[in-house]
């Protein structure tokens, strides 16, 4: 997935802009699938120009007209790839592991669910205390220290919040809350 460094170094200036995960579109190789599928198949890469494209993370991973998405991608080669073993009992857990993984980064590109810097900020300037001064008081850092503890422990209405209904009901369902 080459991309050239001068796009690189622009695509880390936009993802240090305020809610660039939704809001930005980055540069990205669009044909890297192209060249992955010539790889398979025996054929040289080097030759391979690269089609650049400015896309938002939910184009990027999701998908759009331009470019199929990551996720699709991935979701395919372990369809593909991952056959179930009857030897292990775990298999189908795996897989279900791996696609609650993908639905996450999905819906954080999608921005249906916050980023977590997102999310901070918003819990911090609804904060009752806080007086749109740019300064996070003792009292805020103590109520946000105990959201994110709240939410490492996976209590049901924080994980909610930050993770959405179908993230936080597996891992719930799965044994991870305290």
């Amino acid at each position: 997935m080459y991309l050239p460094i001068s796009f690189a170094e622009l695509n880390m200036k936009l993802a240090h802009k305020r809610d660039a995960a939704i809001n930005e579109k980055f540069n990205f190789k669009v044909n890297c699938f192209e060249a992955h599928d010539k790889s398979m198949n025996g054929n040289s890469l080097r030759d391979e120009e690269p089609i650049i494209s400015q896309l938002t993370l939910d184009e990027i991973f999701n998908g759009c007209k331009e470019f199929s998405g990551i996720i699709p991608f991935v979701r395919e080669f372990v369809k593909n790839y991952f056959k179930p073993d009857e030897t292990d009992k775990s298999f189908s857990s795996n897989i279900e592991k791996i696609d609650i993984y993908l639905e996450l980064i999905s819906l954080r590109a999608a921005g249906k669910i916050p980023t977590a810097a997102h999310y901070i900020r918003d819990f911090v300037t609804s904060h009752k205390d806080y007086k749109k001064d740019s300064i996070v008081s003792d009292s805020i850092n103590y109520d946000l220290n105990k959201l994110v503890e709240n939410i490492t422990n996976y209590k049901e209405s924080e994980i909610k919040d930050f993770f959405g209904e179908k993230i936080s009901t597996y891992l719930l369902n799965n044994n991870y809350s305290s």
